[in-house]
């Protein structure tokens, strides 16, 4: 969201959140209302899409420590028994 008074970003959650208490704008204290809110659709889907790629790669990245973990496990096993 888009503070008109300030210029300022801020997640939307947290501005409703702060208007609730005191309808001031954070930055400049000026008076803000939660209908003058401007919506910036597009960052929100880049966003989006950030978070979407990030949990992928800790997902995959998830999966390869996983299975790196088992080989040392598996190579551990095979050593002892060997041994």
């Amino acid at each position: 969201m888009k503070l008109p008074t300030s210029g300022q970003t801020v997640e939307r959650f947290m501005i409703k959140k702060a208007l609730l208490d005191n309808e001031m704008d954070p930055f400049n204290r000026q008076p803000l209302k939660r209908e003058q809110l401007i919506e910036l659709p597009d960052l929100k889907k880049k966003l989006d899409e950030w978070k979407t790629q990030k949990k992928k790669e800790l997902k995959e990245k998830g999966t390869i420590e996983s299975n790196k973990h088992k080989m040392e496990i598996e190579q551990d096993t095979t050593t002892f028994k060997a041994g």
